[in-house]
C-alpha cells in the first residue's frame, strides 16, 4: 500500500506511521479498558481471547465514558498521559 501526503508527494517508509493513534486517543483507549476491567470486577473472563471479545462488544461505550471523564478531569486540573511499559496494579 502506498500513502501520499496532502500535497500528493509519496511518503517513504521512514515517515511516521499514519495508522498510529494520537497521544490523546491512546490515553482514551487505555483509560476505557481500565474502566471496563474495574467495572467487571470478579466477572472478568479468565482467558485473554474471551476478555478481548467481551471488551470489544462494549468498547465504544467505554471510550465515550472515558472521553467524558477525561474532559471533566482536565477541567479540574488533572491531565492523564500515556507511558510505555507502565506497571499494572
Amino acid at each position: 500500500m502506498t500513502f501520499f501526503r496532502r500535497d500528493e508527494t509519496k511518503m517513504d517508509e521512514t515517515d511516521s506511521n499514519v495508522n498510529a493513534p494520537s497521544e490523546e486517543n491512546r490515553v482514551v483507549n487505555k483509560f476505557a479498558s481500565v474502566l471496563w476491567r474495574l467495572d467487571q470486577g470478579d466477572d472478568l473472563p479468565e482467558e485473554k481471547e474471551a476478555r478481548k471479545e467481551a471488551y470489544g462488544a462494549v468498547r465504544k461505550e467505554y471510550r465515550i465514558k472515558a472521553r467524558k471523564m477525561q474532559r471533566q478531569l482536565e477541567r479540574n486540573g488533572v491531565v492523564l498521559s500515556y507511558t510505555e511499559g507502565g506497571e499494572e496494579a
